[in-house]
């Protein structure tokens, strides 16, 4: 796992919405690649904590993908009760939410978030040409 704890003041956040309201996915995107916690892996494919861990774990372990090049950690500042926390929180780049997705029994949870995430195009970036492109 890479050891790189960054505040990216390079890194953009970026929102995608459903047309419905209902889905709300964030993305961190650094170093031409889309970041995402457990948690918002968990969120994009409507999936348990518990399962993308367990698939990122197995991903790892099978050496699908390199940890070192798929996991960096970013400082992340939240709520927790009433005090503003500083935590180091690992993010997974978009080949590992992609091999996440393809861990599942059938590919309609790639198939879904593809679509989110290829609602809207990142601006000035290749983000959403290097999703679409898959098939």
């Amino acid at each position: 796992m890479s050891e790189t704890t960054e505040p990216s003041p390079a890194s953009d956040l970026i929102l995608y919405q459903t047309e419905d309201g209902k889905t709300r996915i964030q993305c961190r995107f650094e170093d031409e690649s889309i970041w995402q916690t457990q948690a918002q892996i968990a969120e994009l494919y409507q999936k348990d904590v518990k399962t993308i861990n367990e698939h990122l774990l197995n991903i790892y372990e099978d050496k699908e993908l390199d940890e070192n090049s798929t996991i960096r950690k970013f400082r992340i500042v939240r709520l927790e009760g009433k005090r503003e926390v500083t935590r180091e929180i690992s993010h997974y780049s978009l080949q590992a939410i992609l091999a996440v997705g393809f861990r599942g029994p059938t590919g309609e949870a790639l198939c879904s978030a593809k679509k989110r995430l290829c609602q809207e195009p990142v601006p000035g970036r290749g983000a959403k040409m290097e999703v679409a492109n898959l098939k």
